[in-house]
């Protein structure tokens, strides 16, 4: 539920506020999960056993305000929160920008995700969790394709009849271009009750990874109480060299019964010169919700790398998750019970 805040108040007895309407909002999510097969049984530390995670945890400052012409003036910082006592992890920065609204569409200026990660979130059942999370075969290349931008520009189209353009201009590092390079972004977008589709196409131009391409497209439609998901990734000229090429596929669906929502995905990543370097991976769960703001969530993943993929040592950039090493050609396996407040 997101808390209404009186912006400014004190200022505000004399002079109007910054923004009219400002809210704060967030969640908190941990879950303690057991991990089996990420190293070689035989050395005896495949770093097995109990681990808490932090999945995600962030707190967001938001506002909007009226000025005139139909238009809007608004911003939103998102930050992550750490968990932890280790004084060298900072709070994370997550998206952060300004925006401006109109008839004319949304024009958003700070650091975002990129356009390929909104729309892998917005298929993936188990978004944020330590066991299933999709990006575990999906954040594979060098550049900005399951990432956060910085220096964005982008801009997001009306609804034309349900059709939605997105356009965006990123940095991908803390420096300027000469830096890091750039990526440029497109995003096709169409929603028609409960049929949602979206095709992504992006590129990078930066010394580490040349002229790297993505094309993604989503999909889900919703029949009831059943939500079913589906994603394919097709990565070219991957780090610089058409040698990390890959295509990566998913298919879930999720059916929810009363508080009890139960899911299902299956993904599998192909790497197109190295067949002994492909990995799958299928998750089941199920998220219980004890109130509008509470949910309880179980899930069990299991991933089968080929004798040269190392796939599913972390939480595929779950921010505060753990991070361990997978010894090529074993089999990581993973059991959580976790739970996730919003607020």
């Amino acid at each position: 539920m997101k808390k209404s805040l009186i912006a400014l108040a004190v200022a505000g007895t004399f002079a109007a506020p910054a923004f009219a309407n400002v809210t704060v909002s967030g969640a908190m999510r941990l879950d303690v999960q057991n991990v089996s097969g990420i190293a070689d049984k035989d050395t005896g530390s495949d770093g097995k056993g109990l681990h808490v995670n932090n999945n995600n945890s962030v707190i967001t400052v938001s506002g909007s305000e009226d000025i005139g012409g139909g238009m809007k003036a608004g911003f939103s910082l998102t930050a992550g929160i750490p968990l932890t006592t280790t004084t060298t992890t900072a709070v994370s920065r997550q998206n952060q920008f300004l925006s401006l609204s109109g008839n004319f569409g949304q024009v958003r200026l700070g650091v975002h995700d990129s356009l390929s990660t909104v729309a892998g979130r917005s298929v993936d059942l188990f978004g944020n969790q330590s066991a299933g999370d999709s990006r575990t075969l999906t954040n594979v290349s060098s550049g900005m394709m399951d990432a956060r931008g910085n220096d964005v520009i982008a801009y997001i189209s009306p609804s034309f009849n349900g059709v939605t353009v997105a356009l965006a201009h990123a940095n991908m590092n803390t420096g300027e271009a000469a830096d890091g390079g750039k990526i440029n972004m497109a995003k096709l977008s169409y929603t028609n009750g409960p049929l949602s589709l979206a095709a992504v196409h992006q590129a990078t131009d930066s010394t580490g990874s040349t002229n790297e391409k993505d094309l993604r497209v989503v999909g889900s439609y919703t029949m009831g109480d059943t939500r079913l998901v589906a994603l394919y990734d097709n990565i070219s000229n991957a780090n610089g060299s058409d040698s990390a090429d890959s295509k990566t596929w998913g298919v879930g669906a999720a059916h929810k019964m009363g508080p009890i929502t139960l899911k299902a995905q299956y993904y599998a990543y192909d790497k197109k010169n190295n067949t002994t370097a492909d990995a799958n991976m299928w998750a089941v769960g199920a998220d219980y919700s004890l109130s509008k703001r509470t949910t309880l969530m179980a899930a069990y993943s299991a991933v089968t790398n080929k004798s040269d993929a190392t796939m599913g040592g972390g939480a595929a950039k779950v921010p505060g998750a753990d991070t361990l090493n997978v010894v090529a050609g074993e089999d990581p396996k993973r059991f959580s019970i976790g739970v996730q407040h919003t607020f």
